[in-house]
């Protein structure tokens, strides 16, 4: 079965309920003001939501799925 991508008004609200920007800086001594900076665009949902996440990830043709095990 192929995964229906999505319409991206739907994604838009969907990451602004669900989703998280972030920049994390950090120290690099071979970067010319030695620093680096790394962006972040993360969705955190339940196991059970994982369809939509697919569905995401097809549509913008990038990023990874992650299972995190809180036990």
């Amino acid at each position: 079965m192929s995964i229906q991508i999505l319409d991206p008004s739907y994604i838009a609200g969907f990451v602004d309920g669900e989703g998280c920007f972030t920049i994390v800086i950090s120290k690099h001594k071979q970067k010319k003001l030695g620093l680096d900076a790394r962006l972040h665009f993360e969705i955190e949902l339940r196991a059970d939501d994982e369809e939509i996440l697919k569905r995401i990830k097809k549509t913008l043709a990038c990023g990874h799925i992650y299972h995190i095990d809180y036990s």
